[in-house]
C-alpha cells in the first residue's frame, strides 16, 4: 500500500507539472495575487522538507529574516511551488553535508517589499557548461541524473516561467562537488497600502 500511495503522488505530482507547463505555454495561466505574508509561508513549506533531510544525516538550517510586518501582494500557492522545487532539489542532490534555506524581506519604497529567497546546498553540483539547460522544459544535466535520482526536469522550468510571470529573476551559483545556490528575487506590493488599509 505504500508503494502504491507514493508511486500515486509521483503520478500526480507528474501530471500537476504537465498541467502547469501547458497552461503557462498556452498564456492560460493566471497569478492569483492575495495579501499573505511568504515569510510564514516558507517556513511552513520548508519544514516539509525537514524530516527528509535530516533522515539523510543533512544539517538543515531554515533563516527567516523579514523586515517589519508586512504582507504583500502575492501568489502565494506558485510562491510555495517555487520553494518547494528548490527545496526538493536540494534534498534530492545533496548526499552529505548541509541544506540553507534563507528568506529576506525588505522594504524598497514607500509600497514596495523585496523578497530574496536563497536555497543553498553541498550537494553535487552543476557544471558552468550545463547551466544553460538547468531552465530548460524535461532537461537534465545528463542521463546518468536521471537514473541516479529520478524526476521529470521540470520543476526548475516551471519556476523560472512562475518567477518571470511575477517580474522577478532566478539565479543559480553553483561549482561541481561544491554544490548550489539558488536564489529568487521578486519586488512586490505591500498588500495594506494597496488595499488602502
Amino acid at each position: 500500500l505504500e508503494t502504491v500511495r507514493q508511486a500515486s503522488k509521483s503520478l500526480l505530482f507528474l501530471l500537476d507539472s504537465l498541467l502547469d507547463l501547458s497552461r503557462i505555454e498556452a498564456g492560460k495561466l493566471e497569478l492569483n495575487l492575495i495579501p499573505c505574508d511568504l515569510a510564514r509561508t516558507l517556513e511552513e513549506t520548508a519544514s516539509l522538507f525537514r524530516a527528509a533531510a535530516l533522515e539523510k544525516g543533512l544539517d538543515y538550517r531554515v533563516d527567516i529574516s523579514a523586515e517589519g510586518d508586512y504582507s504583500v501582494l502575492a501568489d502565494e500557492y506558485r510562491f510555495r511551488e517555487i520553494a518547494q522545487n528548490l527545496i526538493s532539489n536540494a534534498v534530492k542532490f545533496t548526499l552529505s553535508g548541509y541544506i540553507a534555506v534563507r528568506f529576506r524581506s525588505q522594504v524598497i519604497s514607500a509600497d514596495k517589499l523585496e523578497v530574496v529567497l536563497q536555497v543553498e546546498d553541498s550537494g553535487i553540483g552543476i557544471p558552468e557548461n550545463k547551466m544553460d539547460l538547468l531552465f530548460a522544459d524535461f532537461s537534465q544535466l545528463d542521463s546518468s541524473i536521471n537514473r541516479l535520482y529520478g524526476g521529470t526536469g521540470l520543476g526548475l522550468a516551471i519556476s523560472k516561467r512562475l518567477v518571470d510571470m511575477m517580474g522577478g529573476a532566478i539565479s543559480v551559483e553553483s561549482k561541481p562537488g561544491q554544490g548550489s545556490t539558488f536564489s529568487v528575487r521578486l519586488q512586490l506590493s505591500r498588500a495594506e497600502l494597496v488595499l488602502g488599509a
